[in-house]
């Protein structure tokens, strides 16, 4: 009886000990990392609104914009809409880290990179634009450095931040030049920066 007590306790001890260890090393996984994916690839980028909406990121002239969109809306439809369908190009590395473009899908001279504003009180506004031409622009405003992070709403997840002002990430918020583009913001950790979804 003692004997058959001491196997259960310890079988026990064993089934919660290892239901723990499930428990804690699953919400501190960390993504697989982006160099291990092939590249290119076409991205639809979102970022969560509400329980029923996204905000997508679309060209509008030579800005980026938010705009929503419903989370049942065809993203495959939207990419066909919109300038919103993005190729995503490994690009090499920078400071020893992987970098990567965005070209809009249908018209591949079309890549992101960030631009300088000012608020109406004199400080300075990063912002995400375009530049269009058949070579890229000779500083690396263009580039991104992209943070992998834990899926959400089952879409894979990154932080995406600028090569030329490191410490820069693509944030929720507007500027200046329109109240629906994308600021960049200063974070020191990706972990605090927004997370745009990847369709």
């Amino acid at each position: 009886m003692k004997k058959n007590f001491t196997v259960l306790a310890i079988t026990l001890s064993v089934i919660f000990l290892s239901g723990c260890s499930k428990d804690s090393g699953s919400s501190t996984v960390a993504p697989p990392p982006l160099t291990a994916e092939t590249w290119p690839q076409n991205w639809v980028l979102t970022i969560d609104f509400d329980a029923d909406s996204y905000k997508y990121l679309h060209r509008v002239g030579i800005v980026i914009n938010r705009n929503l969109v419903d989370k049942t809306y065809s993203m495959t439809a939207l990419a066909n809409e919109k300038d919103c369908n993005w190729e995503v190009k490994s690009e090499g590395q920078r400071n020893g880290k992987a970098v990567y473009s965005f070209h809009l899908v249908t018209n591949k001279s079309v890549r992101w990179s960030i631009g300088k504003t000012f608020s109406p009180y004199g400080d300075a506004e990063w912002y995400l634009g375009t530049h269009q031409a058949t070579v890229p622009p000779g500083t690396d405003d263009w580039l991104f450095y992209l943070h992998s992070m834990p899926k959400q709403n089952d879409n894979k997840t990154v932080a995406i931040e600028s090569v030329s002002q490191p410490g820069w990430f693509l944030d929720n918020i507007g500027h200046t030049l329109t109240a629906n583009g994308v600021r960049l913001k200063q974070y020191d950790d990706p972990e605090k920066a927004v997370r745009f979804e990847r369709h």
